[in-house]
């Protein structure tokens, strides 16, 4: 039997809201651009932590060549201008949707940066403290003998 996880429902909730709130011409448009606005800013991050890492590395972090840097400059600069480009109005005859405003895919994949934030608020800021526990990162060997960082629950100590 398989059961759901939080995120299965969480992606058909969104689905739902995505098939029946949008106006039928406007609905693949914006779950497509809907997904592209987040992967860029995500992108054009990383990009950009490549090149701060090769500036400024932490040890043992492995040097990466100048192509690579070029490589990562330009893919930042290029999805840097894929997430602010949708934020200015397009010409008339190009706008992405019929009865939707140009923008809404841009806010919406803020939202999803918002959403995030707001679930690590509570995750690791609010429930600690108001459950009496520390989070503590700790390496941890998988089944497949990976080596990953986990977060583990660890009491906090009480003051006298």
């Amino acid at each position: 039997m398989h059961l759901l996880s939080v995120s299965d429902c969480v992606n058909w909730v969104i689905c739902l809201i995505v098939i029946f709130a949008l106006p039928p011409g406007d609905a693949y448009n914006f779950v497509i651009n809907v997904i592209s606005y987040p992967l860029s800013i995500i992108n054009a991050a990383i990009s950009f932590g490549i090149i701060y890492l090769h500036l400024f590395p932490y040890k043992d972090w492995p040097r990466v060549g100048i192509f690579a840097l070029a490589a990562a400059g330009f893919f930042g600069a290029f999805n840097v201008f894929l997430f602010i480009v949708p934020l200015t109005k397009p010409p008339v005859g190009a706008e992405p949707y019929n009865d939707l405003p140009y923008w809404t895919h841009a806010v919406a994949g803020w939202a999803v940066f918002g959403l995030g934030f707001l679930y690590w608020v509570v995750w690791a800021q609010i429930l600690p403290r108001v459950l009496g526990y520390k989070l503590r990162r700790v390496e941890e060997v998988g089944k497949d003998g990976l080596i990953r960082n986990v977060f583990k629950r660890v009491p906090r100590e009480k003051s006298s």
